[in-house]
């Protein structure tokens, strides 16, 4: 038996099958692989673009703590994966004036809001989601523009609805509690922000954003982010994220 086993033609089929299962192997760790955002390819996004405006937050690479699990369907498949121990939010500008705000939440996860000087109103929304080979990015002009923010924070709750991308979006926000935090051993007032904001059309679904926000510094210190995505790409994320530090890397 083992001599016919040993024999050349056999040799070749058994490593065929054995490299066949390898490489299946390594597609499918790579395939629930969520791959780290990189410092070194958001410190490049930063040197090509133009500055922020002035104001907060400032420009470059903040970095976040990141703890959550994703589930994405492509067709009939579904594949779970935990999101990388760390995120990235880089803040650069545009030729108008306007800031861009961008969550990394991985490589190959993204969601972006290009705001006015006071990063209250946002006039563009982008979001990116699926796998490093099969990705989809939704993006488009927020019509009207949306106020992510309210003038006042005296204001407890606010409601927009907007359309970006063919997709109509209902947004329903609102201040649920306010308390000092202390960031980098300094203290600000910071407020609890909560944002149900539905989703439908050619992406349907409902994200909860909900975290606590500091407006002297333009930036969530804790955030924890809900979405129920369906359409090209199905998407169910779960993250919870932790500001590093108010000093960004540039």
């Amino acid at each position: 038996m083992l001599f016919f086993l040993l024999r050349p033609g056999r040799l070749i089929s058994l490593a065929l099958l054995v490299a066949i299962g390898l490489a299946g192997l390594w597609a499918w760790r790579r395939a629930r692989a969520s791959p780290p955002a990189t410092l070194s390819a958001a410190l490049e996004a930063v040197r090509h673009a133009p500055p922020p405006p002035p104001g907060v937050p400032l420009g470059g690479v903040y970095r976040l703590r990141l703890h959550g699990t994703e589930r994405i369907g492509i067709g009939p498949a579904r594949l779970s994966r935990t999101l990388p121990g760390g995120a990235l939010e880089v803040v650069t500008g545009t030729t108008t004036g306007q800031r861009v705000l961008e969550l990394r939440l991985s490589a190959d996860e993204a969601e972006s809001w290009t705001v006015d000087a006071g990063g209250r109103t946002a006039s563009a929304r982008s979001l990116t989601v699926g796998l490093s080979w099969f990705s989809h990015t939704f993006s488009g002009a927020t019509k009207p523009p949306l106020p992510l923010l309210p003038a006042s924070f005296r204001t407890r709750a606010w409601r927009a609805t907007y359309v970006a991308a063919d997709v109509a979006f209902d947004r329903r926000s609102r201040i649920v509690a306010s308390r000092p935090l202390k960031v980098d051993g300094a203290t600000y007032t910071g407020f609890l922000v909560e944002a149900t904001e539905t989703a439908t059309g050619a992406l349907s679904g409902t994200e909860i954003t909900r975290g606590w926000y500091v407006p002297r510094l333009g930036l969530f210190t804790s955030l924890k982010i809900d979405r129920r995505y369906d359409g090209v790409i199905v998407d169910r994320l779960s993250a919870t994220l932790g500001l590093v530090s108010a000093t960004p890397t540039r």
